[in-house]
């Protein structure tokens, strides 16, 4: 007991010199803290795709509205397939798997006989793949179609406004 005694006795002792460096703690934390965490970064851009139009009556270009957020460690990236212009009805899921999604939408009827697909060499990455065949428009979104992406994941899928829309992120 007499340890704890005299040990209290000594910090009491160099309170009043501490006190005052006490008191300009929040000042300091507050010229290192910013007053509000800064707003991440988003980038949007629309991509025109140009169609390669092998027979029938074809679109010239497919409209791909990207949205990207980059952040330390890697990005965000959300995309929707504009199929209004194209497209009779609503897309629908075709096929689902964790890093694949295929999406599909009955063409409006003067594309109905269109065979065509993204022009590779134009088309801004080889993650999606667009085609009209047999009176309908895909759209697939293949994670696995660039290699050295295994931190990578699909976060969200979903058919909004009848257009397809997802987001995927890839850690650097």
């Amino acid at each position: 007991m007499t340890a704890l005694v005299s040990s209290s006795r000594s910090i009491a002792a160099f309170l009043p010199t501490f006190l005052p460096t006490l008191a300009l703690v929040p000042g300091l934390i507050a010229g290192i803290l910013p007053a509000q965490a800064a707003q991440p970064q988003i980038y949007r851009e629309t991509v025109e795709l140009p169609l390669h139009r092998e027979k029938g009556n074809c679109p010239k270009t497919l409209t791909l509205a990207v949205e990207s957020r980059p952040y330390e460690g890697g990005s965000e990236h959300t995309v929707v397939l504009k199929t209004s212009a194209i497209a009779a009805g609503p897309a629908k899921y075709m096929d689902s798997k964790p890093r694949v999604v295929i999406f599909g939408a009955p063409l409006k009827p003067q594309y109905k006989n269109c065979v065509g697909w993204i022009d590779s060499a134009k088309n801004p990455s080889p993650l999606y793949n667009v085609w009209l065949q047999f009176g309908s428009v895909y759209f697939r979104f293949d994670l696995d179609a660039v290699k050295n992406l295994p931190d990578s994941a699909i976060t969200y899928q979903k058919i909004v406004n009848g257009e397809p829309k997802l987001r995927y992120a890839i850690a650097d």
